[in-house]
């Protein structure tokens, strides 16, 4: 390890700079100061058992909050602001799954002495075939099941997967994703009804459902519980044993869906018997953590460019630990480590430099209660750097051509001895009136095979892309800033 830290210092050592004030003031010491070592070892402890996956609201998130406030305090960064210091509170319910069972009840082609169909009992593994979703209630019981297709009802644009079948007091097998259609009314409908697979079988009277979201259940956060409710997601595999008898499969099924573009619902002979113990705590609090390094110039220290990363995962349940090192103590550290790196500058950049780690972005809540309005220290947004999953791979992917060409220069330049960026064109426009970029490495969450699942630890993580992500980013921002 000790060869390879005096390589990348080496490497930092000829890295351009694309102002020249950055070699005056220090900027150029600060850079070669990044280390891969550090921001792994940053990773280590957000990933680690101790912080139990961050989940928001939970004592292990706040503990992580704690430690990654300690740091910033440390740096000398200032707070957010005096009363709350670098810890923001943010109202977000929480659910914590204790315990879970599901068996299939699948006809077994006999009749017991009644005369009735007996079933053969199939016991399901927790994770790898089924999962509840991290909001669900505590229930359990045995009920029939119900094939409704991608579980949209939008009988206005004609497409009703819930038309003609009765889902009241039974489990409704939905598929993620959404009929095709070329009627941009349903898509904008669509649009806005992105979670209503999740509502719409519950307001027809169903127990709960068994989504299939990817070929494994992942964990499923978010603060839609309702008493009495138990949704679950389970694995392609266990809509095969589900649909066996009906002489078809789960791949058939999708694909059925697909080339008909039409409902195809019906009940299912298979039952289901399950069992959750959950506790939910409506009034919980988490904490965003924020502080920053304030510009140097009195009129312009009052515009600040922003870097993002959501802090909080999918936390600790029935016994396992989900350590999110990805997703997102990735993003964490390489936040962290720039914002160690622009502290200890001897002379602050013109703009300030602000560092935002949210809580509650796996539940869908974080960012919008920061970004709704501006501290109050500052008038303007100069631009934003969001870093989410930036731990696997070796590249990230940007439309450069949003970016104003000033700042696109910028990142070409910053790149050029890196060679970290793959140019991704799209649009080619943007609605912000300032420069932003989502960093993602490779390809984000979704070629990742331990997205969401305890499996995402810190042997899956590769330190070179984050420490060159961080030099990317303080090349980039600290010309900016300074201007």
């Amino acid at each position: 390890m000790k060869n390879r830290r005096v390589i990348l210092l080496a490497l930092a050592a000829t890295l351009p700079f694309a102002h020249a004030s950055a070699q005056d003031t220090g900027a150029g010491r600060a850079v070669r100061t990044i280390s891969h070592e550090e921001i792994y070892n940053f990773v280590r402890t957000l990933a680690s058992p101790e912080f139990e996956g961050r989940y928001t609201s939970h004592e292990g998130h706040r503990a992580a909050a704690e430690w990654v406030a300690s740091h910033f305090e440390e740096w000398g960064l200032k707070p957010y602001g005096q009363e709350e210091g670098f810890l923001h509170p943010y109202p977000s319910p929480m659910t914590l799954q204790d315990e879970a069972e599901m068996t299939l009840l699948l006809p077994d082609g006999k009749a017991n002495e009644e005369g009735e169909s007996s079933y053969r009992e199939v016991p399901l593994e927790l994770e790898s075939e089924f999962m509840p979703f991290f909001f669900s209630a505590n229930g359990s019981g045995e009920a029939g099941i119900v094939f409704a297709g991608w579980g949209v009802s939008a009988p206005e644009f004609g497409y009703d997967d819930f038309a003609n079948i009765d889902v009241n007091g039974k489990f409704v097998v939905l598929f993620r994703g959404s009929p095709s259609t070329d009627d941009p009314g349903f898509q904008e409908w669509m649009s806005q009804h992105r979670s209503s697979f999740l509502t719409t079988a519950r307001e027809k009277g169903a127990l709960g459902i068994l989504y299939v979201y990817s070929k494994e259940p992942i964990a499923y956060t978010g603060t839609q519980y309702v008493e009495g409710y138990t949704p679950f997601l389970v694995g392609e595999s266990v809509v095969d044993l589900l649909v066996e008898q009906k002489g078809t499969s789960f791949s058939r099924l999708k694909q059925d869906l697909a080339n008909f573009q039409k409902p195809i619902s019906f009940p299912l002979d298979a039952k289901v018997r399950y069992r959750v113990r959950a506790r939910h705590f409506p009034d919980a609090v988490s904490q965003n953590v924020i502080g920053y390094v304030e510009g140097s110039d009195p009129d312009l220290r009052n515009e600040a460019f922003f870097l993002f990363a959501h802090m909080d995962h999918a936390g600790s349940h029935f016994g396992r630990v989900f350590p999110g090192a990805h997703d997102n103590a990735s993003g964490t550290a390489v936040v962290m480590e720039l914002a160690r790196t622009f502290a200890q500058l001897p002379e602050k950049p013109k703009r300030s430099v602000v560092f935002v780690l949210f809580t509650a972005e796996e539940v869908g809540l974080g960012p919008s209660f920061f970004t709704d309005s501006l501290p109050e220290q500052f008038i303007k947004v100069d631009g934003v750097f969001n870093y989410d999953m930036v731990g696997v791979g070796d590249h990230v992917s940007f439309d450069l051509g949003t970016l104003p060409e000033e700042f696109r220069e910028l990142v070409v330049q910053a790149d050029a001895s890196l060679g970290i960026v793959r140019d991704a064109e799209g649009s080619r426009r943007s609605a912000r009136d300032y420069p932003y970029l989502y960093f993602a490495s490779s390809d984000g969450y979704s070629t990742y095979e331990h997205y969401h699942r305890s499996s995402d630890n810190i042997y899956r993580i590769n330190p070179e892309i984050m420490a060159n992500i961080a030099r990317l980013s303080f090349l980039t921002i600290f010309p900016w800033v300074d201007r």
